[in-house]
C-alpha cells in the first residue's frame, strides 16, 4: 500500500508539466509508458476535479476483465479483492514562476493488482522453505556430532572401564580431566578403582 502510493505520488509530480501545457496527448502517452513497463499496474488514469476521465492507459488483463473500452467519463470502480486503487491528487501551478502549486487540478487513478506482489510473497516463502530445511538438517548434524563428543564418547569411555573392572580385568583409567560432571563422575569411579585395588593388595 505504502509503495503504491508513494507510486502513484511521483507519477502525478510528472503529469504535471504535461497537465499545465493542457496535452492530453502527453498525459496519455505518459501513463501508457508507465502501464507498459509496471507488471503490478493494471490501469492509470487522469480524472478532472469532477472525476470525469480526461486520459487513461490500460493492459489487456484490465480489457478482458472489465470487457472493452474504457469510457471518456466514467471509471468503474474497484470490484475485484485482487486489486489495489491509489488516488493522488495533481496541482499545478498556473504561472512558471510559482514555486508552490496554486490549486487543485484533479485526481491521477492508479489501479494495481496485487497478483505480482502475492506472486513475490509465495515466491519467497518457498524459497525459504528450500532453504531453511537443509539448514536445518545440517544445524542437526552439527548438534549431533558435538552431543556425540561431548556426552556420548565420555560415557563409553567411562562404561567400558566399568565393564573391564566387572570382568576383573585390570581398571584404566577413565578421567581426561573433564571440569563437568561426566569428569567428576569419571575421578569418583577411578578413586573407587584405586581404593578396590588397595583392599585386594
Amino acid at each position: 500500500q505504502e509503495r503504491a502510493e508513494l507510486f502513484a505520488r511521483l507519477v502525478a509530480e510528472g503529469l504535471q508539466g504535461s497537465l499545465a501545457n493542457h496535452d492530453l496527448q502527453e498525459v496519455s502517452h505518459l501513463l501508457s509508458t508507465i502501464v507498459e513497463h509496471r507488471s503490478d499496474v493494471l490501469m492509470g488514469a487522469v480524472l478532472d476535479a469532477d472525476g470525469s476521465v480526461l486520459a487513461y492507459a490500460k493492459t489487456s488483463a484490465w480489457s478482458m476483465r472489465k470487457g472493452g473500452e474504457l469510457e471518456i467519463g466514467a471509471l468503474p470502480p474497484v470490484d475485484a479483492p485482487d486489486q489495489l486503487r491509489v488516488l493522488e491528487r495533481i496541482e499545478i501551478a498556473e504561472c512558471f514562476v510559482c514555486l508552490e502549486p496554486t490549486g487543485f487540478n484533479g485526481w491521477l487513478d492508479v489501479r494495481f493488482s496485487r497478483t505480482p506482489i502475492e506472486r513475490g510473497t509465495s515466491k519467497l516463502t518457498e524459497t525459504l522453505l528450500i532453504t531453511a530445511a537443509p539448514s536445518l538438517l545440517i544445524l542437526l548434524g552439527i548438534a549431533w556430532l558435538l552431543i556425540g563428543r561431548e556426552v556420548r564418547d565420555p560415557l563409553d569411555r567411562l562404561v567400558a572401564a566399568m565393564r573391564r573392572v566387572q570382568a576383573g580385568l585390570t581398571p584404566v583409567l577413565a578421567d581426561e580431566g573433564r571440569p563437568d560432571e561426566l569428569g567428576a563422575a569419571a575421578r569418583g569411579f577411578d578413586a573407587m578403582c584405586a581404593a578396590l585395588m588397595q583392599n585386594r593388595a
